[in-house]
């Protein structure tokens, strides 16, 4: 299972799913690690309905979160979300491992001895060194090769499902895609490599967080930037998440007059996620009103001279005390 958790970056996890007790019911233990090398570990619950539609609640890390996935044959994919805190999420795709031996009957069948799923990150900067994990089948041993201007500095760990490894970028790397290829399976598209960013994508667009209080959870504010390169010809070139800086600011004359920055909440300058402040009535604001506001969300990108930048709306109000169960 591979995603990206918000404020913490990309993980990678394996995840045992066994049968329990009852009717299409499981349990289920993850163990991995985020790209950065800390631990990722947790377990829980799951029932499946109508044979696809996966229902989990499980912990990650101290934090209790409920995941919903669509059962797809080949690659599961679904949500890991906060019921407190609905915004609080992540997308998240899972590819079922073959044994060794299963793929060592299918390459003697004729079939690919080695696929690639997914190459995390996306992007290198060019002159940087950082982990890369690629997840796939058939990864066990055979050469590596990542493309021109990045070079396999050592191998952290390495299975049949997933390579980990530190890597370095040339400072004259050329910008573009590149092929990645393990023990002879290809990502034609599978890595891309920058030196800077041209444009950056804020999402989503508009975000509604609430405030809070005991009987009712704070809902956060959550961000990402996604940033864009111009390749040759002029192509947008995808980079994925981006190092950048967070900051908010009035939306309009009246959430600057009505100090909506300074009562709303705060936003982690670094993970892009947005705290509110407690629920009112305020004393201190204009006719005691709520702690709610009106803001601009804009993130920058880090560590550059051009200032890229892009904005976001977010609607920080109240409570919500009713919520219709779906139907």
């Amino acid at each position: 299972m591979w995603g990206r958790w918000p404020g913490q970056g990309d993980f990678v996890a394996e995840v045992d799913i066994v049968p329990a007790e009852g009717a299409d019911a499981y349990r289920l233990s993850v163990d991995g690690e985020f790209l950065d090398g800390r631990r990722l570990s947790g377990s829980g619950q799951a029932v499946v309905y109508t044979g696809y539609e996966w229902r989990a609640k499980l912990t990650l890390n101290g934090r209790e979160f409920l995941q919903v996935l669509d059962l797809s044959p080949t690659s599961p994919t679904g949500r890991l979300f906060d019921d407190d805190d609905e915004a609080f999420g992540m997308a998240v795709t899972l590819s079922p491992v073959a044994e060794a031996d299963e793929a060592s009957d299918a390459a003697a069948a004729g079939g690919d001895a080695s696929t690639i799923a997914v190459v995390i990150p996306l992007a290198l900067k060019s002159g940087s060194r950082q982990r890369l994990v690629i997840v796939g089948q058939g990864l066990g041993d055979g050469e590596i090769d990542l493309g021109a201007g990045v070079t396999v500095e050592s191998i952290i760990e390495r299975s049949e499902s997933r390579l980990i490894a530190e890597v370095s970028v040339a400072e004259d790397a050329a910008p573009g895609m590149r092929a990645v290829s393990v023990a002879g399976g290809v990502a034609e598209q599978g890595l891309a490599v920058y030196d800077s960013v041209d444009r950056l994508e804020v999402q989503p667009e508009l975000a509604v967080a609430r405030v809070g209080a005991e009987q009712t959870p704070a809902v956060s504010g959550v961000f990402r930037a996604l940033g864009y390169m111009e390749g040759p010809g002029g192509e947008s070139i995808a980079l994925g998440d981006v190092p950048v800086t967070w900051s908010v600011a009035p939306w309009d004359e009246t959430a600057e007059a009505d100090g909506d920055v300074r009562y709303a909440g705060v936003m982690d300058k670094a993970a892009g996620i947005f705290e509110p402040s407690g629920a009112g009535p305020n004393p201190d604001r204009k006719y005691d009103t709520n702690n709610a506001g009106n803001l601009r969300v804009t993130a920058r990108v880090a560590g550059q001279d051009d200032q890229v930048a892009d904005d976001a709306h977010l609607i920080v109000t109240v409570q919500r005390w009713n919520n219709p169960p779906l139907r």
